[in-house]
């Protein structure tokens, strides 16, 4: 299924062409390298948590969400892991009939909990762009491996990761120890895929190869999507498998696919010619 979530709003996704070129539209300024064409999807940041405690000065909050059929419940897993040379994280995206995408960047989001923000945890990603779903027979790499690091730069987002403030009972105060990086993957040269289904695989490092977490797209009063989908593989057995998360209380909420907020952006004089939008 597309999932074409500029906005983080789920009815977006039956309107890719227009997303697409609004994005691009407001994106694409003079002086930058890349013009965003397509997101994944959002965090849903906020400056206030469910419970009411205000984020701190010029931040956000990324709270996980309380579960719409049993709501005494929520979301039990604040990111998953994809560390270089342990595990990786997939998901894909779809070029709609018709287009053409040329992708010179891609962003990623991460925590790191208890980093500070003064300067990022990250030195490293690696990236795989593949045709066909990792781990299903005839899938095959098209772009990347899984050991260069093409980590270009990594920005502090401003929104910090927590646990639900309300749900279960009494809820997790929020706290700022899961400061949310965004992190920007070159794909040199320039890679440009016609229509069908593509799916990314990635990896980051920290200096000291330590753990770190990679939040799932989160939408207001839901926990999952039609059509999400996203996997996971460790590198000691490589067998994929799903993104599941896990719902909090174990038992009786129930677990649900995931998917990643990612960003895909293209060389921005492939859609600027003399101040027209073009491809």
């Amino acid at each position: 299924m597309m999932k074409h979530l500029l906005t983080g709003c789920p009815s977006l996704k039956i309107f890719p062409h227009l997303i697409s070129w609004l994005s691009i539209a407001v994106l694409a300024q003079p002086g930058n390298a890349f013009a965003q064409m397509y997101s994944n999807g959002g965090l849903n940041p906020q400056t206030s948590s469910d419970s009411g405690v205000t984020a701190p000065e010029n931040s956000f909050w990324s709270e996980m969400q309380i579960d719409p059929v049993n709501p005494a419940g929520a979301s039990g897993t604040a990111g998953f892991g994809a560390m270089q040379g342990l595990v990786r994280l997939a998901d894909d995206f779809v070029v709609p009939a018709g287009q053409t995408y040329t992708i010179g960047a891609i962003d990623f989001y991460a925590y790191k909990s208890g980093a500070a923000i003064t300067s990022s945890p990250f030195v490293s990603y690696s990236l795989r762009i593949w045709r066909g779903r990792p781990g299903d027979p005839g899938s095959e790499v098209i772009f990347g491996d899984d050991t260069t690091n093409r980590l270009e730069s990594s920005t502090f987002t401003g929104s910090y990761r927590i646990f639900n403030s309300r749900m279960p009972a009494p809820g997790v105060a929020p706290e700022t120890s899961r400061a949310i990086w965004r992190n920007r993957v070159t794909v040199s040269p320039a890679l440009t895929l016609s229509e069908g289904t593509y799916w990314l695989d990635w990896a980051g490092a920290d200096p000291v190869g330590g753990t770190h977490y990679h939040p799932s797209v989160t939408i207001p009063g839901v926990r999952t999507m039609p059509g999400w989908n996203a996997r996971q593989v460790f590198m000691f057995d490589g067998v994929w498998f799903d993104v599941i998360d896990r719902g909090n209380p174990s038992g009786s909420v129930v677990d649900v696919a995931q998917d990643f907020p990612f960003d895909l952006y293209a060389p921005q004089d492939e859609f600027l010619v003399d101040g027209f939008e073009s491809n």
